[in-house]
């Protein structure tokens, strides 16, 4: 999904007014080059955004907008990676990270250690395992 229908669908109630705002004119500044200064993309506004809505308990909401996102790196799988576990959610984590092992997204340790707590939670030592021996190279 583009950036421009993500800022243009009227029922998406995950992305606040003033955020859609901040993220549109983040997309048209990134645009232009004869900008004194470029912000941060829409996609670093929008995982900020994803670990406000985890810290708060709006784990639905968070999962919405990263869903929606246009690109997602690996701060974006982490957020909702880390967002999943500190809600208590840890089997919706782990799809999270399988969903980011098939999409070829390379991890980095804070994954590491979010998929690692979200194993300690299940209790599943077998898929802590398979996250050790995960090399972050096999993306």
């Amino acid at each position: 999904m583009s950036i421009k229908r993500l800022l243009s669908t009227a029922d998406f109630h995950a992305i606040p007014p003033i955020i859609r705002n901040s993220l549109q004119w983040a997309h048209n500044s990134t645009i232009q080059s004869n900008s004194p200064f470029l912000p941060k993309g829409p996609s670093v506004l929008a995982t900020k955004l994803i670990k406000s809505y985890s810290e708060r308990g709006l784990i639905k909401e968070a999962r919405t907008l990263s869903d929606e996102m246009p690109e997602r790196d690996v701060v974006a799988w982490t957020a909702m990676i880390a967002g999943y576990t500190s809600c208590n959610h840890y089997s919706h984590a782990w799809v999270v990270l399988c969903d980011m092992v098939r999409n070829g997204i390379e991890r980095n340790d804070f994954t590491l250690s979010s998929a690692l707590k979200g194993c300690k939670g299940m209790k599943a030592l077998s898929y802590g395992h398979w996250s050790m021996a995960w090399p972050s190279s096999m993306a």
